[in-house]
């Protein structure tokens, strides 16, 4: 809720309750502020904002982009889940379709998706060829959530490797 007054009226009640005056509520405020400026900014118009930080806004739930694929997985799309702020970096969680891994624990010896990856969004950046088209955003699989768990706890990480590496990666890992 938005409170509105002059500086000739007398304070609101809400900001004459002592936990108004904590310096953490201020200081949340002034956060709440400056994410406010910056992303009403507009982009390129404004070089006081990062290229990084325009760059993190490229990426949106639902959307769905041709990649660099392997050679045998040219049809492969990514599509991305949720995209966080990291501590270092802006992690995209994707999904890959239409995939051709190499996987002994199937029935046919073949996995088709990877319904959860956390990737860097310089490895996206890398990866990424066109834009296939945007739509409602997907359901978080749940490995959205156990990875997000233990990445709380530094028990995770986020792939830096392209997409195509970290498909070659995870592969290789289910066959060893």
């Amino acid at each position: 809720m938005l409170i509105a007054f002059s500086m000739s009226d007398p304070l609101p009640e809400a900001m004459e309750n002592p936990y108004w005056n904590n310096s953490k509520v201020i200081n949340l405020l002034l956060i709440c502020m400056i994410i406010t400026l910056l992303t009403s900014c507009g982009g390129k118009d404004h070089p006081s904002v990062s290229s990084s930080l325009m760059n993190d806004y490229k990426y949106q739930a639902g959307q769905v982009w041709q990649y660099e694929t392997r050679k045998h997985e040219e049809n492969s799309t990514l599509e991305i889940l949720q995209v966080d702020m990291g501590e270092r970096d802006t992690i995209v969680h994707i999904a890959l379709h239409h995939l051709r891994l190499k996987n002994p624990h199937t029935e046919n010896s073949i996995t088709d998706e990877l319904p959860h990856l956390p990737m860097s969004v310089t490895s996206i950046d890398a990866s990424v060829m066109q834009l296939v088209e945007s739509k409602e955003p997907p359901h978080i699989p749940e490995g959205y959530y156990l990875w997000k768990e233990a990445y709380e706890t530094g028990k995770a990480g986020v792939y830096t490797l392209s997409v195509k590496e970290a498909v070659n990666a995870v592969e290789e890992a289910i066959n060893q």
